[in-house]
C-alpha cells in the first residue's frame, strides 16, 4: 500500500503511474485486410501475451503467450503493416540495458517470428513504438536519456538506419508516438519541460523520417501526461490516446493533425491508464486497463463531424 504524504511533484506521478502500468502495458492493432484486432501486453510475470478478436472486438480469444525468457519484456507496441501484409511488434528486453527488438505475426492465427535487433547498444530504449509508412519502410520511435529518437528500416526490419536525434532537452520526455498522412509524418510525445506538468508535443517530417523539424507545444493539458497512441481513423481524422491524470483521453483532429478537439475522457473510470486504440472496419476500438488485472474493451462507431 502507498501512502502519500505531502502534495506528489509531477515526476513522482509519473513513477507511481509507470509501476502500475508495467503490470498490464498494452497494445493493439487490426491485421491488415482483415476484421482480425490483435492485442499484445505484459503481465506480471515479465513476459508478453497476445489476445485476438476476429470480429472487431466483439469477442476475444484467450491470452497466449508470446515470450518465455529469464529477461524481462515490457512495453509491447504493435503496428499493421499493409505493405508487408503483416502485423509489427516492437519491445524492450531487459539485458545490459534495455535492447529494442522487433517481431512479426504473418496471419492472425499465427505465432509471432523470433525476435531480432533494431537497437541494441547497452542503453536502456524504452516506450518505443513502430509506424508502418505507405512506402514500406518502417520507423522505429525511442526514448533514451531524455531524448526522443528515430529509426528507419527500408528492408522491412532486418537491417536499421543510425537513430536519428528529433528531441534532445536533457529532461523528461515520454511516450513517442506517431502517424502519417499525405506524405507527412507526426510524432507526438508527452514533454515534460514545463514547470509541474506535461504537454502533448509535436514534431513533423517530410522525408519518411530522416529529418525532422523543431518541436513544439501541440496541447497543454494542464495536468500529467502520457501519450499511447496515435492513428488515423475510417473517416480520415487523427485520433490521439493519452493518460492524463492517472485516466484514458482522446483528442481528434478533423485538419491532418493541425488543431484537435479534446481531451474528452475515454472511460469514466478515475484509474483507466495504459490504453490503446484499433481502428477496426466499423470505426475504433478502445482499450484500457481500469485496474492492475482488468482490460476493458469499448467499440464506437464514430461518422464524419
Amino acid at each position: 500500500r502507498v501512502t502519500v504524504i505531502g502534495k506528489p511533484s509531477a515526476e513522482m506521478r509519473r513513477r507511481y503511474t509507470e509501476v502500475l502500468k508495467g503490470h498490464i502495458a498494452l497494445s493493439c492493432a487490426r491485421f491488415p485486410a482483415t476484421d482480425a484486432i490483435v492485442c499484445v501486453f505484459e503481465k506480471g510475470d515479465g513476459d508478453l501475451y497476445a489476445m485476438r478478436t476476429l470480429d472487431s472486438g466483439t469477442t476475444w480469444s484467450e491470452p497466449s503467450r508470446i515470450t518465455n525468457d529469464a529477461a524481462l519484456e515490457h512495453g509491447p507496441h504493435v503496428v499493421g503493416d499493409a505493405a508487408h501484409g503483416d502485423l509489427k511488434l516492437a519491445y524492450s528486453i531487459a539485458g545490459a540495458g534495455h535492447d529494442l527488438v522487433l517481431r512479426s505475426l504473418p496471419c492472425p492465427d499465427c505465432t509471432f517470428s523470433g525476435a531480432t535487433n533494431i537497437l541494441a547498444d547497452g542503453l536502456s530504449h524504452v516506450n518505443a513504438s513502430l509506424l508502418a509508412l505507405a512506402d514500406g519502410a518502417l520507423l522505429a520511435l525511442e526514448e533514451s536519456d531524455n531524448r526522443v529518437r528515430a529509426l528507419r528500416s527500408d528492408d522491412d526490419g532486418a537491417s536499421w538506419s543510425a537513430p536519428v536525434t528529433v528531441v534532445d532537452e536533457g529532461l523528461p520526455l515520454r511516450q513517442p508516438v506517431a502517424v502519417e498522412q499525405d506524405g507527412w509524418v507526426q510524432l507526438v510525445f508527452g514533454d515534460g519541460n514545463h514547470g509541474d506538468h506535461a504537454v502533448i508535443a509535436e514534431s513533423w517530417s517530410a522525408d519518411g523520417g530522416r529529418t525532422w523539424g523543431e518541436h513544439g507545444v501541440l496541447h497543454d493539458t494542464g495536468g500529467d501526461v502520457d501519450l499511447e497512441f496515435a492513428g488515423i481513423q475510417l473517416a480520415g481524422n487523427v485520433t490521439l490516446l493519452a493518460t492524463i491524470d492517472g485516466r484514458a483521453h482522446h483528442l481528434t483532429s478533423w485538419d491532418g493533425g493541425i488543431t484537435f478537439d479534446g481531451p474528452h475522457a475515454t472511460s469514466e473510470h478515475a484509474r483507466s491508464s495504459a490504453g490503446t486504440m484499433a481502428v477496426g472496419p466499423f470505426g475504433p476500438v478502445f482499450l484500457f486497463a481500469n485496474d492492475a488485472d482488468t482490460l476493458v474493451a469499448r467499440r464506437y462507431h464514430w461518422g464524419c463531424p
